[in-house]
């Protein structure tokens, strides 16, 4: 009996000297607090199962607060995972085996050889009509929601200063509600906010949107939401003082119909990228941002099913001062933006994106406003416009005196020689494909400057071994006197294309020793092993 005593007690000293090592060590509070703040939300809050000591410590040393829904639903997209057919008002879940089951496969028992437990529990779940993604509504959801309601009142009353809020929501559930914890954590103060809803609409109510506008504190904004959240402006001028990064998706912004624009004063803002944007119609958004870098402007098929109204009622303009990179992704009808109210400005990068959608006519007055900014831009390249001569003539391009490198899509000789023309100093053509034309025309062409005195790298992609590809890429071997590299893309989707490269070899072997250095096996070798 003495010997089973003393074994207990050993045992219980043990566990003491281990709970102390480990949880009542020695380390001081500030490096505690600073692992904790490298894990994610969940884990943190698990350490609270540690000893009594931990029980509420994360409450006071979170300075970051991540919230995810994800977990609620192994999948939120209603794909039956036996017939393959997405479900549209309802289907049955099987969380354990991460299954998804129709109710026709259900009725008809597909899914019962993979549950090998005698029982399952299995749960119905709703489908959102709009979305048509899953809605969860039990257990889970509840829980969810408690948790988050908690972590924003114990870490409310903790002394540590909340410096990143994120929530990312998957699951549809009250917007007044969301608005909420939203509004909460902009009245703390918190200088990182990251706020996703991409399957559903989050509308921001009146008192949300007072608290954001007056949150400054803000360095970094991201509000990635579903096309159309409105967000109400409290006035026709808006001031972050501390504001370095703004992410807008999705969001239509209300002005003041008193008002004939809206100004963004951004003194540090260093990045802007907005997707699926929009604003009252006849409206001007005006950013004054002096150290801003970084420009990116997109939009796609979604945006414009819901926009209300006539887009180029509307515009976009730029007050800075050192702008890097612009970027814009759409399909050419979108806001008339305008980069600059100072002509002489140069900047490093500009590329355009044009998706097929719209007819040219409709896209190209916006594309080529566009085109006349980027006259001091060092890099630029073109994707998706069929542009033409006679639009090129009409616009007035500028001459871009600045110009090293341009890369095209499908061009025109003509247009490929007037852009030329119009860089003097070009050293880095890549041209993604060239429409056929008459080797006449190319005979009579005024010579570029830039072919002659700085080209010096010449790239074709996806070539398929026409004959005006090879006189094109003969052109620019026998003007180009400081052509130092001449590489090839052949496209891979040609049966033949052993011989295309043979047949482009034979023509550039009489170069081959010359000037140029021509560049075949890595490309070709680089394709040929991307197709194995």
């Amino acid at each position: 009996m003495e010997a089973g005593s003393s074994k207990v007690h050993k045992s219980t000293q043990m566990a003491s000297v281990i709970e102390e090592d480990t949880i009542n060590s020695k380390l001081p509070e500030s490096l505690i607090n600073r692992v904790l703040s490298f894990l994610p939300t969940k884990d943190v809050v698990r350490t609270c199962v540690l000893s009594k000591r931990w029980m509420n410590r994360w409450t006071s040393s979170i300075t970051k607060l991540d919230l995810d829904d994800i977990d609620l639903s192994y999948n939120y997209n209603p794909l039956c995972s036996y017939c393959e057919e997405i479900c549209t008002d309802y289907c049955y879940d099987y969380d354990k085996y991460k299954l998804t089951v129709c109710p026709r496969c259900h009725v008809c028992g597909n899914h019962k050889a993979n549950l090998r437990d005698a029982e399952v529990y299995e749960r119905r779940v709703e489908i959102d009509f709009e979305s048509g993604m899953k809605i969860e509504s039990g257990k889970k959801e509840q829980q969810f929601v408690n948790f988050v309601g908690r972590a924003l009142l114990l870490t409310s009353i903790s002394s540590m200063e909340l410096e990143r809020f994120s929530l990312l929501i998957n699951n549809k559930r009250d917007i007044s509600l969301q608005n909420t914890w939203i509004s909460s954590i902009l009245n703390r103060r918190v200088k990182i906010l990251r706020i996703h809803s991409s399957f559903y609409q989050l509308p921001f109510s009146a008192l949300t949107s007072h608290y954001l506008f007056n949150c400054t504190s803000l360095e970094e904004l991201e509000l990635v939401l579903h096309v159309s959240s409105t967000i109400k402006f409290p006035s026709i001028s808006v001031h972050f003082g501390h504001l370095k990064l703004l992410k807008l998706y999705g969001i239509f912004f209300k002005i003041d119909t008193s008002s004939d624009c809206l100004t963004l004063n951004l003194p540090l803002l260093r990045k802007f990228d907005i997707k699926n944007c929009n604003w009252s119609g006849g409206k001007d958004l005006i950013v004054e941002a002096p150290l801003l870098e970084i420009v990116s402007i997109e939009q796609d098929i979604e945006f414009y099913n819901a926009a209300s109204h006539d887009l180029h009622s509307q515009s976009i303009k730029f007050n800075a001062l050192h702008l890097k990179q612009f970027t814009y992704s759409g399909y050419g009808t979108a806001q008339l933006i305008h980069l600059f109210d100072h002509g002489f400005l140069s900047f490093d990068s500009a590329e355009i994106i044009c998706k097929p959608s719209f007819p040219e006519t409709e896209r190209i007055p916006f594309l080529v406003h566009l085109l006349k900014q980027f006259h001091r831009v060092k890099s630029i390249k073109i994707e998706g416009l069929d542009l033409n001569i006679e639009v090129l003539k009409k616009a007035n391009v500028p001459v871009f005196s600045l110009l090293s490198n341009l890369e095209l899509g499908l061009v025109t000789v003509e247009v490929l020689i007037t852009l030329l023309q119009n860089s003097p100093i070009l050293k880095t053509l890549v041209l993604k494909g060239i429409h056929s034309f008459a080797e006449e025309f190319l005979n009579s062409a005024v010579l570029p400057h830039c072919v002659v005195s700085s080209l010096q790298v010449v790239k074709f992609e996806k070539v398929n071994g026409a004959k005006h590809e090879m006189f094109l890429a003969k052109f620019f071997m026998e003007n180009g006197m400081m052509l130092e590299e001449l590489g090839f893309t052949i496209a891979s989707q040609r049966p033949d294309i052993s011989k295309v490269v043979e047949e482009f070899k034979e023509m550039v072997y009489p170069f081959k020793t010359s000037h140029a250095n021509t560049d075949f096996t890595t490309q070709l070798d680089l394709k040929l092993a991307g197709n194995n």
